[in-house]
């Protein structure tokens, strides 16, 4: 959606938990924390996207779809290792 000018948003790119903490370390940080936002499958976070960017009344179908993961993600924090979002805490040492 990015490329295609389609992206509504901010810039994004895209790392795993790993490859974001090894740049991190690289860089002098330490991690201690990390954590995610909302596990949802890739296809119906564009889809939630797209219909928020260009045709909202669609979103209510999508905010259906959404919402067992929400409460999943509430319920079941094992399942933020898997977030779309990726939270990070980091310390430097001097």
């Amino acid at each position: 959606m990015q490329w295609l000018g389609l992206y509504a948003y901010g810039y994004e790119k895209s790392y795993s938990r790993r490859k974001l903490r090894t740049m991190l370390e690289r860089a002098g940080f330490t991690v201690v924390a990390e954590t995610s936002i909302l596990f949802i499958p890739g296809w119906l976070r564009m889809l939630d996207l797209a219909c928020h960017s260009w045709c909202r009344p669609l979103s209510a179908i999508t905010g259906a779809l959404v919402w067992p993961f929400v409460q999943l993600d509430a319920r079941v924090p094992a399942v933020r290792r898997h977030g779309y979002l990726l939270a990070t805490v980091v310390t430097k040492t001097r």
